[in-house]
C-alpha cells in the first residue's frame, strides 16, 4: 500500500534548474577517469529521471530506476531489497505514490545505497560511491536548500494557526503536559511531536502537536527531542500526562 502526498506540489531537476552535470561531485578525478563514461552517463540520466522534489525539498526516487541506482541490473533485485529490506541492515521501504509513479524517501533509498555498499566489491561498489556522491551533492543543491527554508518558514508563520485550530478543535484549557490551567494563550505553544525536521508531511496537522507551556517547548527544542517516542518517555520522566498520546496515529 502506497501513501498518498497531502500535496501535489513536485519538481523535477529540470523545473528547479538543477543541471545534475553541474553538481559538485565529492569524488576524485582520478576516479571518474577509470570509470566507463557511458555507465556514468546512464547513472546521471536515472537520477535526472528518478528525482522528485517535494515543496518542502524532500527528495524521492522513483522506483522504476532503482536498478541502475542500486547497480543491480535487470535482476530484478533492486525491486526485492525496497520491497523487502536487505537483512540486518535495512528495513523495507515506504512506498510513494507521486504523479502516478512509485517512489521511496531519500532516507530510504540511502540506506539501501549504504547497504549495498557493505557488500559491493571492484567497479560496482566505486560506481555506488559515485551515486552517494551525486546524492550528496543534490541534496546540497541551493535551490532545494531554499525550498526546504521556506517551507519552514511558512510552517512557522501558521503556528499560532495551528494552535487556535487546536484549541477550538479539543475545547484546550489547560497544558496538555502539566495540567497548568491557561490563563494567557501568550503563554502557551502548538509543540509538534513529530517534528517539522522529521516528518515534515505532518507539520500542518493539528493532531500532530500539543499545547503545552512555552517553558515546556523550550526544554522540548532545547533537548532536540524530535519523534513521538522521545516526547512520550520526556512526559514520564517528568511527571508530565501522556493522556495526548491515546489519540496520537503513529
Amino acid at each position: 500500500m502506497t501513501f498518498n502526498f497531502p500535496s501535489t506540489r513536485f519538481y523535477s531537476l529540470e523545473d528547479l534548474d538543477c543541471d545534475i552535470n553541474r553538481l559538485e561531485i565529492n569524488i576524485s578525478q582520478a576516479i571518474i577517469d577509470q570509470l566507463h563514461s557511458n555507465t556514468l552517463t546512464s547513472i546521471k540520466n536515472a537520477f535526472k529521471a528518478a528525482t522528485s522534489v517535494w515543496e518542502n525539498g524532500s527528495i524521492y526516487i522513483n522506483v522504476e530506476y532503482l536498478g541502475h541506482l542500486l547497480r543491480t541490473g535487470n535482476s530484478g533485485a533492486a525491486n526485492f531489497y525496497w520491497r523487502q529490506g536487505i537483512e540486518g541492515l535495512v528495513s523495507p521501504s515506504n512506498p510513494y505514490t507521486i504523479n502516478n509513479g512509485v517512489y521511496i524517501s531519500s532516507a530510504d533509498f540511502c540506506g539501501l545505497v549504504d547497504a549495498r555498499l557493505r557488500f559491493s566489491t571492484g567497479k560496482t561498489r566505486v560506481y555506488l560511491e559515485y551515486i552517494r556522491a551525486i546524492y550528496h551533492a543534490l541534496s546540497s543543491n541551493d535551490c532545494i536548500n531554499s525550498l526546504r527554508n521556506i517551507y519552514v518558514s511558512n510552517v512557522e508563520s501558521q503556528r499560532n494557526t495551528l494552535k487556535s485550530d487546536r484549541i477550538r478543535s479539543l475545547k484546550i484549557t489547560r497544558c496538555e503536559f502539566s495540567g497548568q490551567y491557561i490563563k494567557n494563550c501568550a503563554d502557551i505553544e502548538f509543540s509538534h511531536i513529530e517534528s517539522v525536521s522529521t516528518n515534515p508531511m505532518r507539520a500542518l496537522d493539528i493532531n500532530n502537536g500539543v499545547i503545552i507551556l512555552k517553558s515546556i517547548h523550550r526544554e522540548i527544542t532545547n533537548l532536540c527531542l524530535h519523534d513521538f517516542a522521545s516526547i512520550y518517555d520526556f512526559c514520564e520522566e517528568r511527571g508530565y500526562s501522556t493522556l495526548w498520546a491515546d489519540n496520537f496515529k503513529l
